[in-house]
């Protein structure tokens, strides 16, 4: 299936390291800042991950983003 999420982080929060292992995951940033740990994202930018990609989540300022999760049929 597939599901979508609009996802506020306060400022300073932050995720540990984590992965979805039957899910892709996609993030675009609507507002503020977000960071994983690969990029410094601004709104507008976009990630998508495959399935089991371990990744951080993080927010200096606070941000709002959309992220889409797509259940792995493999």
């Amino acid at each position: 299936g597939l599901r979508a999420e609009n996802q506020r982080l306060a400022p300073g929060a932050s995720l540990q390291s984590h992965g979805h292992p039957d899910e892709f995951e996609q993030v675009m940033v609507l507002s503020g800042d977000f960071r994983d740990n690969q990029w410094d994202m601004r709104p507008g930018d976009y990630v998508y991950r495959r399935p089991g990609v371990a990744h951080t989540a993080a927010s200096t300022r606070g941000a709002e983003v959309l992220v889409v999760f797509h259940k792995n049929k493999g």
